[in-house]
């Protein structure tokens, strides 16, 4: 299998705030005030992203007494751990001996943080990946073609280069989350797919920019085609090599192609369709275009209001931070407001009445200026 190339800002994006603790009484002064003492070492290193050094501090505290780590601190470590692993199964030497250890590795962090969602969800991917690098390279010559899983559901066929187990979780999810969109944005599916949703899952970066002709370091794409308020052809191109594929990628990309459902004559605006499908992924994920968003407001990068609402293409690339990071806090302040549901009806009322009109008749805002007003005050302060 190709090189794994883990993104380390899709890694480091899943951050664990580690929970507040009460100041720590001093043991030789009785009754008198507590005194705040330094924070933990490994708390520290964890802090500053170095995980290996809060690994091991964590693992000596626990060598000497498993109780002395609080759940906040098992969860960081069992994120080292994993993080550690992902990094063995990303070398160019890894065999399959070094995969099945970090696989070990990560089940035994696993163990850790059992109620840690987002530690859990990053453990799974990485076990995926170390699973398939566990089973040791394919014999292949140049006239054999690499052997492609193919899993059928009701509405996807996923195609996943060489690992049946990684599309047989992709399907399950994709499942799982189509009817969960669907239900976030308009209400219940009307039935299963026709066509199919195909999924492809490409080894690599390399192989996903050639088979896309989108760039390697993107991470999904959806394609839909529609005719006549139809689908005719629905498509989503995956990286198997993203830690991230099960939790941002693949609902991100999905969200698009339910949209296309949602709207079969007339696509929604380009900011609210990023922003609805950035809204599919993790917290963490989203909270990342937030912090972002700080600093395109200090430079003056952001689009106003009634540039989002006008917008027809996407802007240019220099550009393209500012908008991204613009539409999903928009989005988001306005589902904030009245819900999903009311979303989407905002959204038909644009495309019949006109942005201004629908801003009033769905969320009795006067104007784009006093939309924006009330969105940046909440989202900057």
């Amino acid at each position: 299998m190709s090189r794994l190339l883990i993104s380390l800002l899709a890694i480091i994006a899943i951050t664990f705030t580690l929970s507040a603790r009460p100041p720590r009484a001093n043991p030789f002064r009785g009754d008198e005030a507590p005194v705040k003492l330094a924070e933990p070492e490994g708390d520290v290193e964890f802090e500053k992203g170095h995980f290996r050094e809060a690994a091991t501090w964590y693992a000596s505290v626990a060598t000497a007494d498993p109780k002395l780590l609080d759940d906040a601190q098992r969860g960081a470590w069992a994120f080292c751990r994993v993080k550690l692993a992902a990094e063995i199964v990303n070398l160019p030497a890894c065999d399959a001996k070094a995969a099945a250890s970090a696989e070990q590795d990560v089940l035994d962090a696993l163990q850790l943080a059992p109620n840690n969602i987002e530690v859990q969800k990053l453990g799974q991917a990485v076990l995926l990946l170390a699973r398939t690098k566990a089973c040791g390279p394919r014999e292949t010559s140049e006239a054999t073609l690499p052997q492609i899983e193919a899993i059928e559901t009701a509405s996807f066929t996923v195609r996943c280069e060489g690992s049946r187990e990684i599309a047989t979780k992709i399907a399950e999810v994709a499942e799982a989350k189509r009817a969960e969109i669907f239900g976030r944005w308009s209400g219940p599916a009307g039935g299963a797919w026709v066509p199919h949703c195909e999924i492809v899952v490409h080894a690599s970066a390399e192989k996903y920019a050639a088979a896309t002709k989108r760039p390697a370091e993107g991470t999904g794409h959806a394609t839909v085609r529609l005719a006549d308020g139809k689908a005719t052809e629905r498509r989503i191109d995956l990286r198997a090599d993203d830690v991230d594929l099960l939790v941002n990628a693949l609902p991100r990309e999905l969200t698009h192609v339910v949209l296309a459902d949602l709207f079969p004559y007339t696509p929604p605006p380009k900011w609210a369709e990023e922003g609805m499908a950035v809204l599919a992924c993790t917290p963490d994920e989203i909270s990342r275009y937030s912090r972002t968003m700080a600093k395109c407001a200090r430079e003056g990068k952001l689009f106003t209001v009634v540039a989002l609402l006008e917008m027809k293409e996407f802007p240019a690339s220099e550009k393209i931070t500012g908008f991204y990071c613009g539409s999903v806090s928009l989005t988001e302040h306005l589902v904030k407001l009245k819900g999903e549901k009311h979303f989407t009806t905002f959204l038909r009322d644009c495309q019949r009445y006109g942005s201004v009109s629908a801003l009033k008749r769905q969320y009795d805002i006067e104007s784009p200026k006093a939309l924006q007003d009330a969105w940046l005050k909440n989202a900057l302060k």
